[in-house]
């Protein structure tokens, strides 16, 4: 029915060298903006060191921040895109809204989680208070940094790119523990590396199931405000107010609180298992194939053309032959944009031509060759050919996050000696089919995708989406 394509390890993006020069280039960038601010700072107190009573506001500290942290994330996010050549699309409409009680259910438990860990961490208190102290004196500026510009910027770089293209390389468990690794691994301290990891299994979970980053902010806007009011009201109130009082109590939470986020999770797939599809771009720009593949697909399969990730987007076709050719177009729209792709490539293989059209069937008579101009050439490279059988034959390649399939259909038949019908596409009204009197281009859409090659393949498709349930967390 199909084959499982097992293609050579190669080294696409994201490794996991390129997610530690991810971080270096965020490490190297915050360091190059923080040290000329500091400067600037330092220059506008000249005539106080002068004095010998120099120093630095903490709104100035403020400033420095926020420079510090956006003009690094900005520049990571946009040499990341231009190095890799990646063209992430960042979804941000709501979907499956009725993930969002389990993940708010989640992200409570997993605070408690946090909390019973941070108890065997070291002393935090000196590092809480100077922060406490800087959100004190500048609550506005703190706020916009810590809950509007880092859920979305965070957001748009862990999952919209390191995590949507960690799922085209490996099993979505192995993906999403990765990237709350690295977003861990990005706040550079013990206690939020805890946290932020936690936190980023949900973030990362919740983008992959729902395909958007609007859940993944919206809870990262929920945490980091939590603990910028918390902070605010340690003003009057002391840390030690919520310590836990000894290891036992500290373990004790940490279990019942995981247990409790695992049912949230269970709860989540369960939900999933009810209402999920899956969205499929076809690697072509022929509207005719995008329909007639459409109607044949089951209801819970969306087929989008690829002109829906970029209008102008235009596929290399070098393959020495149509399963080459079919793989090689799913390869790239998959690498570059990280979606779900189903290449098709079809030909007509003529025996008086030796196979020919063959691979080169849609551009028979020139790369940018109209049908008529196809047919045209076909019918003069017959002309005195006694032998006019051939066969149509389509490959479709079939890309689900990082296993590959393969789906082939062939109908035997002949040449006519002019075209016949104004039907279908293509060498259609050239075509009849063996054991048929009608040429493609005479019978209706259901009559030929009965009996057709892209028919045949398609059938293969679906018969196998059928069988496969919804992607789970160990895929």
């Amino acid at each position: 029915m199909h084959d499982e394509i097992f293609l050579p390890k190669r080294k696409f993006f994201p490794r996991f060298e390129d997610l530690m020069g991810i971080f270096a280039i965020f490490l190297l960038l915050t360091i190059a903006v923080a040290i000329p601010t500091v400067v600037v700072v330092v220059l506008g107190h000249l005539d106080e060191i002068k004095n010998q009573e120099f120093k630095i506001r903490t709104l100035d500290l403020g400033w420095v921040f926020l420079s510090s942290y956006l003009i690094p994330m900005l520049l990571t996010i946009y040499l990341v895109i231009r190095h890799y050549k990646i063209s992430p699309r960042f979804e941000f409409r709501p979907k499956y809204a009725g993930l969002l009680p389990y993940a708010l259910v989640a992200w409570i438990l997993l605070l408690f989680v946090e909390m019973g860990i941070s108890y065997f961490l070291p002393d935090s208190q000196s590092k809480f208070q100077s922060m406490t102290r800087l959100i004190l004196q500048h609550p506005v500026l703190m706020f916009f940094l810590i809950s509007i510009a880092a859920p979305i910027l965070e957001e748009m770089l862990f999952r919209g790119i390191i995590l949507k293209y960690l799922l085209k390389k490996y099993r979505p468990l192995t993906a999403i523990i990765l990237s709350a690794f690295i977003f861990g691994l990005f706040h550079m301290n013990i206690w939020q590396f805890v946290g932020a990891g936690l936190l980023g299994l949900l973030l990362g979970y919740m983008y992959w199931r729902s395909g958007t980053l609007f859940y993944s902010v919206l809870l990262h806007f929920l945490n980091n405000s939590l603990a910028f009011f918390t902070v605010w009201h340690f003003k009057t109130m002391e840390p030690e107010a919520m310590a836990l009082h000894g290891s036992g109590q500290a373990l004790l939470l940490i279990l019942v609180a995981s247990l409790g986020a695992f049912l949230a999770f269970y709860g989540m797939e369960r939900y999933m298992k009810s209402r999920y599809h899956r969205v499929i771009y076809l690697a072509s720009g022929n509207p005719h194939k995008l329909d007639e593949i459409r109607t044949l697909l089951p209801e819970n399969i969306r087929l989008e053309s690829m002109h829906a990730l970029a209008p102008d987007i235009r596929l290399q076709e070098t393959g020495k032959d149509l399963s080459a050719n079919s793989l090689q177009k799913a390869m790239q729209l998959a690498r570059r944009y990280a979606v779900d792709v189903l290449a098709d490539d079809t030909g007509l293989e003529v025996d008086a031509l030796n196979g020919a059209p063959g691979v080169h069937s849609a551009r028979f008579a020139g790369a940018d060759a109209t049908d008529e101009q196809n047919r045209r050439k076909l019918l003069e490279a017959l002309q005195g050919q006694d032998n006019r059988q051939a066969r149509f034959r389509t490959v479709l390649t079939l890309n689900l996050g990082h296993r590959w399939f393969r789906f082939d259909g062939s109908v035997p038949g002949e040449i006519l000696q002019a075209p016949r019908g104004e039907g279908g596409f293509g060498y259609d009204p050239l075509f009849r089919p063996e054991n048929h009197e009608q040429s493609f281009a005479t019978m209706s859409a259901d009559e030929k995708n009965r009996i057709s090659h892209r028919g045949q393949a398609v059938q293969k498709l679906v018969a196998f989406l059928k069988k496969i349930p919804p992607a789970g967390i160990l895929d």
